[in-house]
């Protein structure tokens, strides 16, 4: 995860201070500070990245790019043996790692909002185009819930195909086979939704064990 000013996310360093300087109360001489040390620290970071890769592979860890903005860091993510684009900033870039065979993930978050937090690109646009397959909680765990039901009611998406866009498809990309689908042999952690209005989750069951419910009498 690379948040260096003047790439990614934040592809000037007018954009990165339109967001931070409200968000975090900074003055614009304390900005400029914080962006030239995180430039100066980028080079390092990289360097830590190239270990922690090393590392990774050893292990077999399923590993994410984040915050893709071109072809080129595609290419380069791709060259380090990352499979999952996470977040790519246009449907271009996300159409480029499908094509060279990464699969793509967006937030759930943005899906909800109908547009990113920080001006990117929706991902209501790159599910739209085919350019993701899965979504992840980013900051708002709760919204992928919310984001199942945004896409079947706003986006007339079939509920079982939205629904594995945070079940079946994320775990089978992490290479956890074991869940995410309700099958024979699975585990069987489950939930029971009340899709009336907003849509919350009334029980969640964990080795098909009730760990958490709100309703008064469960009989399972």
């Amino acid at each position: 995860m690379d948040h260096t000013p003047g790439q990614g996310q934040f592809k000037t360093i007018e954009s990165w201070k339109r967001f931070h300087l409200p968000t975090y109360d900074l003055t614009d001489a304390e900005a400029d500070i914080i962006v030239r040390q995180k430039q100066t620290n980028q080079e390092k970071a990289y360097a830590k990245v190239r270990k922690l890769l090393e590392v990774a592979k050893e292990h077999q860890l399923v590993l994410l790019s984040h915050d893709d903005d071109c072809p080129k860091k595609i290419d380069l993510t791709n060259e380090w043996g990352i499979t999952v684009s996470e977040f790519p900033l246009s449907v271009d870039v996300a159409a480029y790692a499908r094509r060279k065979g990464m699969h793509t993930g967006m937030g759930a978050p943005n899906v909800v909002r109908g547009k990113s937090q920080s001006g990117n690109v929706s991902a209501r646009e790159l599910i739209g185009n085919c350019c993701c397959d899965f979504l992840c909680s980013d900051y708002h765990p709760s919204s992928l819930l919310q984001a199942v039901f945004t896409m079947h009611r706003e986006m007339d998406m079939e509920i079982s195909r939205a629904m594995a866009m945070v079940s079946t498809t994320p775990a089978a990309v992490a290479g956890l086979h074991d869940r995410g689908r309700i099958a024979p042999d699975m585990r069987a952690d489950l939930v029971i939704i009340d899709d009336h209005d907003i849509p919350r989750i009334v029980t969640t069951l964990k080795d098909g064990a009730v760990v958490y419910s709100s309703l008064r009498c469960l009989c399972v």
